[in-house]
């Protein structure tokens, strides 16, 4: 009875292990772990025994194999909508060299009609961008011109359509290659300042850390259109607040032994662009936004991996019950061989 109870114990203690380890899939590891030890009990197996063992093998090696990778997804789209950013950032930088400031965010007639945006005015130095048809600034971005001048290639490509993101569904849910993945953060502390034009020399510290540019996918806005976001918007969008589609988001790590983070990118002033994590907090986030250079963020750290626990000490945990298991079996079954009470 005290073996039993001591195998009892052990089988409950595989099934949370296992499922602490794998998930669901970890049922079927205790299944084939219990199998395993009867057949060691039984010795010697039969034929049909062994074959019945490699057949729940197989099944168990496709439902664990999944679980294991389990966030390896390519990060090929991630690495291209972070570059298109950079080009975008290095491109208003190249913009600010050449007049002095960068772009406003809106420019309006003398009527206050809104004409075009900061990406049509700085379209010379964004080289990843290439139109059908040639951009008018005697009319507004949807005069009868400009309305069917488009980014091309689409979205979709490595190379092309480089003012959105290939997992923006912005695109492949309208079928337009228009749309547009980043977004300018306009505000009074912001690096924006509306139709107002902005110099480095203007911002904190240069603007050396903080958000030019923000990736807000899923909004469904013409690149031409002078529409961008304000700071309590871009907080929403980055912690994941608003209703930016969720396949706009990116995931970083997520391999069987680190936890997965999601987030979306934003480009500096300096030029260079970063990840952000949804979980980010609001105040580091405000930090950020405005260029408060009073407390210093680690960036890298948001990319670092962290460790899932849960997967480490479930499998470990799982290999030591799981081997007493066995060993327990082969104890039995060397007892019965030789004529000893089990």
């Amino acid at each position: 009875m005290q073996f039993r109870l001591r195998t009892i114990f052990l089988v409950f203690l595989i099934i949370w292990c296992a499922m602490a380890a794998f998930g669901p899939a970890g049922i079927c590891l205790t299944a084939f772990l219990v199998l395993v030890a009867v057949l060691i009990t039984k010795w010697p197996v039969t034929v049909m025994d062994l074959a019945v063992t490699a057949v729940i093998g197989a099944m168990l090696a496709a439902l664990l194999v999944p679980a294991i990778q389990t966030g390896l997804s390519p990060e090929s789209r991630r690495d291209i909508c972070a570059r298109r950013m950079k080009v975008l950032a290095l491109g208003l930088r190249a913009y600010h060299e050449v007049h002095g400031c960068f772009p406003p965010t809106c420019c309006g007639d003398a009527t206050g009609r809104p004409m075009h945006s900061w990406r049509a005015l700085a379209l010379s130095h964004f080289d990843n961008v290439k139109l059908q048809g040639e951009y008018v600034y005697d009319e507004p971005w949807n005069g009868p011109k400009n309305r069917f001048v488009s980014a091309s290639p689409s979205c979709s490509g490595r190379h092309g359509g480089g003012l959105c993101c290939p997992n923006d569904p912005s695109w492949w849910r309208t079928g337009r290659p228009d749309t547009t993945s980043f977004f300018a953060v306009v505000g009074e502390r912001a690096a924006w300042r509306g139709s107002a034009t902005v110099k480095r020399t203007d911002l904190p510290k240069g603007g050396r850390r903080m958000i030019l540019l923000i990736e807000a996918a899923g909004r469904d806005v013409n690149w031409k259109e002078p529409k961008d976001l304000t700071i309590d918007e871009a907080v929403a969008v980055i912690r994941r607040r608003s209703k930016t589609d969720e396949h706009g988001y990116h995931k970083v790590g997520g391999d069987y032994f680190h936890h997965q983070r999601e987030g979306t990118h934003v480009a500096f002033v300096d030029g260079s662009v970063h990840f952000l994590p949804t979980d980010i907090a609001a105040e580091d986030l405000q930090l950020l936004l405005t260029g408060d250079t009073s407390r210093s963020i680690d960036l890298d750290a948001f990319v670092r991996p962290s460790l899932n626990w849960s997967h480490i000490v479930g499998l470990t945990l799982l290999v030591a019950s799981g081997s007493l298991l066995v060993i327990g079996s082969i104890v039995q079954r060397r007892k019965k061989t030789s004529g000893l009470p089990a």
